[in-house]
């Protein structure tokens, strides 16, 4: 009977140790979110928040708003474009509409940019997926297919063009990129 009492006493020892570490392991395991900053501080929900994105030896801004921040994954939504930039016989035009950011550190952009080359060739570009280093700068560097638009181009222009793509995130146009940190 002694015997019984001390492996009950044993049990309940082990039992409480067990209630009084896991609030400490359940705070320690709690998922760590996406956040974005500028000069180390915290972006507010709502702030400006600009895709800037260079495809074919040509540039431009969408300017949009930040949707929520601190999250698994945080959505930009730009409702404008401003700034294109092109080289000589080029054109660019259209919108990075939404920019998306995991906590993982993938990037994906959607919307609809049209790059004009000479021909002429216009390709549309609708989605764009890379990545970017957590924690770091959110610069964004990948390739993206774009295809031709058949009712704009010279029938000699190829079907399909592959290119690199340059992309950053930041609260202004030509201003520098948002930090990526995990909080």
């Amino acid at each position: 009977m002694k015997r019984t009492k001390l492996v009950g006493v044993g049990a309940l020892t082990v039992l409480a140790m067990m209630l009084a570490l896991l609030p400490a392991a359940g705070a320690s395991a709690a998922p760590k979110l996406l956040v974005l900053q500028s000069g180390g501080v915290p972006v507010a929900n709502g702030s400006p928040g600009d895709t800037g994105i260079e495809v074919d030896e040509c540039s431009l801004f969408s300017n949009g708003k930040v949707g929520t921040n601190h999250a698994a994954k945080i959505t930009l939504t730009e409702t404008t474009a401003s700034e294109t930039e092109c080289e000589a016989g080029r054109s660019i035009s259209g919108l990075v509409k939404e920019t998306a950011l995991a906590k993982n550190g993938k990037a994906t952009l959607k919307g609809e940019i049209s790059v004009s080359e000479p021909g002429p060739c216009v390709y549309v570009f609708k989605t764009f997926k890379s990545t970017f280093e957590v924690p770091g700068f959110t610069f964004i560097k990948g390739t993206v297919v774009g295809k031709l638009n058949k009712k704009t181009s010279d029938k000699s222009c190829a079907k399909t063009t592959t290119q690199i793509f340059r992309a950053n995130v930041t609260n202004e146009v030509f201003g520098e990129p948002f930090e990526a940190v995990l909080g």
